[in-house]
């Protein structure tokens, strides 16, 4: 028998849970990071190798590419078996999440706090696709219960949870700052301030080294396994960073200056509030709240230093997308709903209290959110062209001896199939092998790079046969 105080929280999960299902099945069309990230781990299920053309993304994100490979090992590579390892991910991450904000605020605010996310549209489709955020936010928000535990032990072994997040993809490197502020309170209660004492600093210590060389040790397994790939991944990130002259630099603070509405992290941020309008001004409203509260926990400072060191982060990048902020919704959202609940309860929203005001705001939110996606799939009908290009290359690539292909078209297909990527030009694969003509490949023309020399090439010994949205399907002869 289900207790009643757990129900409403179950209700949220099992919400989440089919809001997850209906955007993997009918919504969400396979996505470029989707099969960039899975392409090792598809060739060494089936091909025992860890790239077909040099191809060596594990090396970003080593866990992943060792989680999906053991997966593929047990089921045939695709996409949407991996989509459920982040859905179950992302269930596990809320049910966490509500267990982390329940110890620092109680029950009320962890529900609503949970619901906020559950609904949002941003939130469901990125731990939806089989990329690494229901992975790594999981870890994170663990890493922050065994740094708020009243045993000096576990405090001392967060750093297991959190060299598993950087494992997975080490993005949330900067979580590090408000993670060891969280270690050296050793309380939430209010009147606890960060002690730098013998015990303290024992337990930074250990954390801070047990989380460098635990991660250290993961990312020169993915070295050791392929020195090669790994220092050619390397070097196309430096591109990525623009440490190389023909990039615009990602850290070029004066683009930043000279036009903020355009580089840094005002365009992300814009973005994310388009999809996410009232979710967005009800977290700038809990943060100026937070801000301006006299008496702070340290679960409340930490979740402020927590936002604000991740916005200081991005605010030194010209380059943010708006879903590196998604993470920022776990303490936001706890936040906001501490501020709605203590301003309705003190009177301030005294006029509107009786008509439950959380109540009426958390629905405002779930009927935008919800509404939104659900007009997006009945109204709007995406299209899923990489879903469909995977479907036809499953019935025609065997009429080819080699096929070359974005990423995310081949998981699904057992054959062996080269990806085209942003570091090989076709004519680069073509020299490196023997080749039997007519050549099969696949050329994305929207979110993705094709080489001038490549289009050359198409032209002069391309013939192109068919077209399914923006995937344009070439032979290629000699």
């Amino acid at each position: 028998m289900i207790k009643k105080e757990h129900f409403s929280i179950l209700l949220v999960l099992g919400f989440s849970l089919a809001f997850h299902l209906v955007g993997c099945f009918f919504l969400y069309d396979f996505s470029n990071d989707e099969g960039g990230y899975l392409i090792n781990a598809k060739n060494i299920a089936l091909f025992n190798t860890i790239s077909l053309e040099g191809v060596y993304n594990a090396a970003l994100a080593p866990l992943h590419t060792l989680l999906h490979t053991f997966l593929y090992q047990l089921f045939s590579p695709s996409i949407f078996t991996s989509r459920y390892i982040s859905i179950l991910f992302s269930f596990f991450l809320l049910a966490l999440f509500y267990v982390f904000a329940k110890k620092g605020y109680g029950r009320k605010i962890a529900i609503f706090s949970v619901f906020i996310i559950a609904v949002n549209g941003i939130f469901n489709r990125f731990t939806t696709l089989a990329v690494m955020e229901a992975e790594i936010y999981f870890f994170a928000i663990l890493t922050t219960l065994f740094c708020f535990s009243s045993k000096s032990w576990v405090r001392r072994l967060s750093f297991l949870p959190f060299s598993v997040c950087l494992g997975f993809k080490p993005v949330l490197f900067y979580l590090a700052i408000p993670l060891l502020y969280a270690i050296s309170t050793a309380s939430p209660e209010e009147d606890s301030t960060p002690k730098l004492n013998k015990k303290t600093i024992t337990e930074i210590g250990i954390s801070t080294l047990g989380t460098l060389l635990l991660t250290g040790l993961i990312f020169y397994g993915a070295y050791a396994f392929n020195p090669e790939g790994f220092l050619t991944t390397l070097s196309k990130q430096m591109n990525w960073l623009n440490l190389s002259e023909d990039h615009t630099s990602r850290f070029e603070i004066y683009r930043i200056i000279q036009d903020p509405l355009h580089y840094g992290p005002l365009p992300a941020l814009y973005t994310f509030f388009q999809r996410s309008p009232i979710t967005s001004l009800f977290f700038l409203w809990g943060m100026v709240a937070a801000v301006l509260e006299k008496k702070k926990t340290n679960v409340d400072k930490f979740l402020l230093l927590w936002v604000f060191t991740e916005i200081t982060f991005y605010s030194l990048q010209s380059q943010v997308d708006y879903r590196y902020f998604m993470d920022l919704m776990f303490p936001l959202s706890i936040l906001s709903v501490k501020a709605l609940l203590r301003s309705t309860n003190s009177g301030k929203l005294s006029g509107i209290r009786k008509y439950h005001a959380p109540q009426l705001l958390l629905a405002l939110i779930a009927i935008f959110q919800i509404g939104a996606s659900f007009f997006f799939f009945l109204a709007w009908k995406p299209e899923r062209p990489a879903i469909e290009t995977s479907q036809w290359l499953a019935k025609n690539t065997s009429e080819y001896e080699l096929t070359l292909a974005p990423f995310q078209t081949i998981i699904d297909v057992p054959d062996k199939i080269l990806s085209m990527s942003d570091v090989f030009t076709i004519n680069d694969v073509l020299l490196a092998r023997k080749v039997t003509y007519p050549v099969l490949c696949i050329v994305q023309r929207s979110a993705a790079r094709v080489f001038e020399e490549d289009e050359a090439l198409l032209e002069t010994n391309g013939q192109l046969i068919n077209k399914i949205g923006h995937f344009w399907i070439y032979e290629i002869w000699e």
